[in-house]
């Protein structure tokens, strides 16, 4: 691979991986509390 395919292959997987640790912090600080009555 050349150097751009290389560096847009690493940002799109840091891209994704840092979007699903945000939604995981984010859901263990706000936890969905729909089994309340």
């Amino acid at each position: 691979m050349n150097k751009e395919a290389l560096l847009l292959m690493l940002f799109s997987i840091a891209f994704l991986w840092g979007g699903f640790v945000l939604a995981l912090i984010h859901l263990y600080r706000h936890p969905d509390d729909d089994d309340a009555d």
